[in-house]
């Protein structure tokens, strides 16, 4: 899999290749997701890849948090571009009656350019907020409030709400 690169302004830097060990690890309880892989510090990119620049995959796109330097490999891991989201602030707090999941969510994310799918998912609960809060924090608080779970897609910037993602397929033992 290819990694593409873009600046802090979302400019194309290139393609990352040679990199190795690329891990991607997704949360059920909040559907966030982390990228991190290992680059050699000799490699062509190394000093393009900076903090906060974006790393988009096939499926997703993520915001470089950290870099650590190696001896012959730098870590970086990077998390999920959710920054429309959280840069949807309610500075007076947030307040959704009775109403369904989606209908919550189309209200926190108006104005973000973020969509809400909803599947299965009918309950109407009320979710209150009496401090400053983002449309992230009203999603975290949406999927325990519902206990639904979620899957995130930063590239076409949509949300998809299911009751459960996964299911019981028994035990699994594998050797290793």
């Amino acid at each position: 899999m290819r990694l593409q690169i873009f600046d802090e302004n979302g400019n194309r830097i290139g393609t990352l290749t040679n990199y190795k060990d690329r891990a991607i690890t997704e949360s059920l309880d909040s559907g966030d997701k982390e990228l991190s892989f290992l680059y050699p510090i000799t490699g062509p990119m190394t000093d393009l890849l900076k903090e906060e620049c974006y790393i988009r995959t096939k499926t997703d796109e993520f915001v470089l948090k950290s870099v650590d330097m190696g001896d012959n490999y730098n870590t970086y891991t990077a998390s999920l571009n959710v920054e429309g989201l959280e840069a949807a602030v309610f500075v007076s707090g947030f307040e959704s009656v009775e109403k369904t999941v989606e209908e919550c969510l189309n209200t926190a994310f108006v104005g973000t350019g973020w969509k809400v799918k909803v599947s299965g998912v009918t309950k109407r609960r009320t979710i209150r907020e009496t401090d400053s809060t983002s449309a992230w924090n009203i999603l975290q608080k949406a999927l325990t409030t519902y206990r639904c779970e979620c899957s995130i897609d930063s590239l076409s910037k949509s949300v998809e709400i299911y009751e459960r993602i996964g299911e019981d397929k028994g035990c699994y033992f594998m050797e290793g």
